[in-house]
């Protein structure tokens, strides 16, 4: 296999026996069985990522991130007709006629007796005509800032389709009418599939429901007639896919803990057979034929299985991903990167002609798998999580000091400001205090959520969960204080002496003096926030809608959108420099490093560059 650009999307195509892929810039491709490439679809004007897609009638459907429909020939991959974002609308449903269309990583698209039925970039649901591809009628939102996730017309007797508010809504496709809202998760229902077996739904879960919201999630049976539904939590992550074998006697189920689940199905009441992994990536669709599974993985790499996840094949892609970048705490000018499985440790300073000068100082690869996380010390040696449940102490010169097998995902770090101890968040619920000589645990607690992000300040410990609580603890870990973030977390930032953390809910800046949230910075910005900056008058987020926003910070008015970045970015580093230069570096999914120099609150980009450091 040797496709490019991540791969976003997979689909079987069983009269063709070849497994169908989209990718983040708008093509499609063929692989074979044994993941070799087969063919790829032309370039078009359509160049942003896929994330629906369907097939029916000889031809294939896509909507990409900002609600452009496209049609493409099942046997040839070539382009057929494309509907773009904007004017695609029933402007009677708008709040204004100024609006644009609101980029979204939804992916509710489907077929039914000819036509064609998916989102607009508006959220409104459209029908389009499989054939002449005429607009047949276009009806509003279901519900307000939701998008349809799924759109499931498996069964020969109800349509039904999802939304990442967490409803569904039992339908008829023909009348187009919507009769029932039942809740079946709390956020993104992204997949729904017919049980033939049993004539029932089953539905993913993103966040769970009630008092598992944030806490535990997994799978839900939904019974056709009764609506009667039942759940069965097995993860605290997004899950992604769902797929039953030949006889729907197993159910195959994954997400972003990595992990792939197999349910027995031959009963009513299901029952997990196994939970195998984690793989090296989470894991974001999947299909089963004949007999085998294809597992794609945020990285874009395709991996085939037997149904027990024993790997049988591979495809070959170059995985890249700048996954955080951390100044050096007493020389802003050198960053360390985690970079895949490696630490690189850069400089980068003001240059002649309006440019930024990069220079490589050191690259080390270590044997964890994947980095997330990396904390430097001002000695040069450095701290780092991995996707590998660990946890370890390198030199400057990238030897191991030291390393700790965690029992679940690490998901955050921080470091106090002696260096002495180090906080870490596992996905279990358990937080961990390190001492940071030796590794030795200091301190242990379970929380009844998922831990996010951990962060010292002068005076306190800070402890985040997925349920959107900070707990604020001193010295000798008595609780001081709580907040209620308004959303799950991400990271907590220091930044220009200033506390920070990001999550769903925006960038938030914390007073822990008065434990208060002063703060929040997300106007336009869509889908989870991954990271932030303060360079002097200005703060800087970025997202996985792709966008960096920038805003003034005294006022909180936004200054600057600059969309979309290449992939998903997660690493952010800037600073100040003597002149009052103000640098910023954004780096993410495809190992792209982008520097900007900022004009009046606006980057402006001035080098792109890439570290090819596998």
């Amino acid at each position: 296999m040797n496709i490019a650009d991540r791969l976003s999307k997979i689909l079987y195509v069983e009269s063709m026996d070849l497994i169908l892929t989209a990718d983040i810039r708008g093509r499609i491709h063929y692989l074979d069985p044994d993941l070799n490439l087969i063919k790829s679809s032309p370039s078009t004007h359509a160049n942003n990522m896929i994330n629906a897609i369907t097939f029916d009638n000889q031809y294939i459907f896509t909507k990409d991130i900002t609600g452009l429909v496209g049609k493409w020939d099942l046997a040839t991959l070539k382009p057929l007709d494309f509907h773009d974002a904007y004017p695609l609308r029933e402007e009677k449903y708008l709040e204004s006629l100024d609006e644009v269309p609101s980029p979204t990583l939804s992916r509710g698209i489907g077929t039914y007796k000819g036509k064609l039925y998916t989102n607009n970039g508006y959220a409104q649901f459209v029908v389009i005509d499989q054939e002449s591809f005429e607009v047949l009628d276009i009806l509003p939102r279901f519900n307000k800032d939701s998008f349809v996730d799924c759109v499931c017309t498996e069964s020969p007797e109800v349509q039904i389709i999802s939304e990442n508010c967490g409803m569904v809504h039992m339908a008829d496709f023909e009348n187009l009418e919507f009769k029932e809202n039942i809740a079946v998760d709390s956020g993104n229902v992204h997949i729904i599939r017919y049980d033939k077996r049993h004539d029932r739904f089953i539905a993913t879960q993103d966040y769970g429901l009630d008092e598992d919201r944030n806490v535990k999630n997994g799978i839900v049976t939904l019974e056709k007639d009764t609506l009667e539904k039942k759940e069965y939590p097995f993860t605290t992550d997004d899950v992604e896919f769902l797929q039953f074998n030949e006889d729907y006697t197993e159910i195959y189920t994954g997400g972003f803990d990595g992990k792939l689940y197999v349910f027995d199905n031959q009963q009513k009441d299901l029952k997990l057979k196994a939970a195998v992994g984690p793989f090296e990536h989470q894991l974001i669709g999947g299909v089963y034929a004949k007999k085998h599974l294809y597992l794609l993985m945020q990285s874009g790499e395709i991996i085939k299985t037997d149904n027990r996840g024993k790997i049988l094949a591979s495809g070959q892609f170059d995985y890249q991903c700048i996954w955080a970048i951390e100044p050096h705490p007493e020389n802003d000018s050198i960053l360390y990167i985690s970079s895949g499985r490696n630490i690189d440790i850069i400089s980068y300073q003001t240059a002649k002609f309006n440019n930024v000068k990069i220079e490589k100082i050191a690259h080390h690869q270590h044997a964890f798998g994947i980095l997330l996380r990396v904390c430097p010390f001002p000695d040069g040696s450095y701290i780092a999580i991995s996707k590998t449940y660990n946890v370890f102490k390198a030199t400057k010169e990238g030897h191991v000091q030291w390393y700790k097998k965690l029992e679940d995902l690490p998901k955050h770090i921080a470091v106090d400001a002696r260096f002495s101890s180090a906080l870490i968040a596992l996905d279990s619920g358990v937080l961990y205090e390190l001492n940071t000589d030796n590794g030795t645990v200091i301190h242990k607690r379970q929380y009844k959520a998922p831990v996010y992000v951990t962060g010292y300040t002068e005076e306190y410990k800070a402890v985040g969960t997925k349920e959107g609580d900070l707990y604020v603890y001193n010295t000798s870990f008595e609780q001081v204080g709580h907040l209620d973030l308004g959303g799950y977390p991400k990271r907590f930032i220091k930044s220009d002496n200033k506390y920070f953390i990001v999550g769903s809910f925006g960038l938030a800046e914390i007073d822990f003096n008065n434990m208060k949230i002063e703060k929040v910075f997300y106007e336009l910005l869509w889908n989870t926030k991954e990271n932030g900056i303060k360079l002097g008058d200005f703060v800087f987020v970025i997202n996985y809608g792709k966008q960096i926003g920038a805003f003034e910070y005294e006022s909180g008015e936004m200054v600057d959108l600059i969309e979309p970045l290449y992939d998903f970015p997660k690493g952010l580093a800037g600073k100040v420099d003597h002149e009052g230069n103000k640098i910023l570096l954004v780096g993410g999914n495809g190992g792209f490093i982008n520097v900007y120099k900022i004009i009046e609150g606006s980057p402006i980009k001035v080098r792109e560059f890439y570290l090819n450091s596998n």
